[in-house]
């Protein structure tokens, strides 16, 4: 998504104030991510703090931890247009980012091949998007969720998918993860998005997931 062409002769938008002033304490920020979910595409909960909710949609499918692992997001790249027809000549139309997954769980009977060959087929027929969870509880949904919940809940709920936008660049396969043969499954998604990954956080959204997939 791109803004309207800017008119260069003023503009009724208001600049943001900075969120820091240069008395403030300097706060800081982990960017250690622990988990991933995939949500259905067509699935968009009636109230995404109703932790009744989310257990159902956990056992009934439509929303799934994926197997613990380790999490890295590589530096973004921006898809540039040329020829803008506005202020500038370039735009940037949309942020993508790869994120890097790889675990170390396996089934003894090789159950576990199943099991990636399903997800691998959601992903190639775009059926999920994708949740990245942060070690501080917060989490990234699509921009209509995140402005929607920052907003503080108020007015109606989006009508589109509750993750980001993902496909597969790397599908799943197993290699030796350390010298010592240790085997783990690895696999590369990458996000589509718009400007900055928004990380907001919903009370009991992530211990919903958690105590669901434990129980199923």
């Amino acid at each position: 998504m791109k803004c309207a062409s800017l008119t260069c002769a003023g503009s009724s938008v208001v600049i943001p104030q900075r969120y820091l002033n240069d008395c403030d304490a300097n706060e800081t920020q982990s960017a250690c991510y622990t988990g991933l979910a995939i949500a259905r595409c067509d699935w968009v909960p009636t109230d995404v703090t109703d932790t009744a909710e989310i257990e159902a949609a956990v056992l009934a499918g439509k929303i799934k931890l994926l197997p613990k692992g380790k999490i890295v997001l590589e530096t973004p790249s921006d898809v540039v247009e040329e020829d803008y027809s506005g202020c500038f000549d370039r735009v940037v139309v949309r942020t993508e980012r790869l994120v890097n997954y790889e675990t170390w769980l396996f089934k003894a009977d090789h159950s576990d091949e199943d099991y990636w060959t399903e997800v691998c087929e959601l992903f190639q027929n775009q059926r999920v998007t994708l949740i990245l969870i942060k070690s501080d509880g917060y989490f990234t949904l699509g921009n209509e969720w995140a402005d929607f919940i920052k907003g503080g809940y108020i007015g109606t709920e989006p009508d589109h998918a509750l993750g980001l936008e993902a496909s597969l660049t790397q599908n799943f396969s197993v290699d030796r993860g350390d010298a010592k043969g240790k085997a783990r499954w690895k696999a590369q998604f990458q996000l589509n998005y718009n400007c900055v990954l928004q990380h907001v956080t919903v009370p009991g959204f992530v211990d919903a997931l958690a105590d669901s997939e434990s129980a199923s």
